[in-house]
């Protein structure tokens, strides 16, 4: 009885970690953001790359053909988890902030979903068109 019920479980906990994996752990789709950043010449472009999307871009980037080291002075990855932190208004303080004082009028916009960052960016008169979307978004955003 005792080694049935362990299988039981043992197999309750396989088929949970099956639909887990296979039906909601869909891969991030970055590479696809990249390759497109790299297609539009996005490296002409200022780029604002979101806090989880920062690591894979980074990765994808660099383990492309087409790196060249200097595209990264124009990329601003943030490295801190503000969407679930901020609202629109202390999202765009924090947004000026990392350009200085004086965000660009155009730059690519590297996210996963839209948060208070598009809000406020709208909000400020800036046209986010979508590039790429999918689990993962690439914006150009424009005055």
């Amino acid at each position: 009885m005792g080694i049935c019920f362990i299988l039981v479980i043992a197999m309750g906990y396989c088929t949970y970690g099956f639909y887990r994996v296979q039906l909601h752990w869909a891969k991030s789709d970055t590479r696809s953001v990249v390759d497109l950043w790299y297609e539009e010449k996005g490296f002409d472009t200022p780029t604002y790359v979101i806090f989880g999307e920062a690591p894979s871009f980074t990765y994808y980037l660099t383990h492309d053909s087409r790196f060249d080291q200097k595209y990264m002075d124009d990329i601003t990855f943030e490295y801190e988890n503000k969407e679930t932190k901020l609202g629109a208004d202390e999202y765009w303080d924090y947004f000026v902030e990392k350009y200085q004082g004086q965000p660009p009028e155009e730059f690519y916009l590297s996210i996963g979903h839209e948060n208070s960052l598009t809000d406020a960016l709208r909000q400020k008169g800036y046209t986010l068109e979508t590039e790429f979307i999918s689990n993962t978004i690439l914006f150009h955003v424009y005055k």
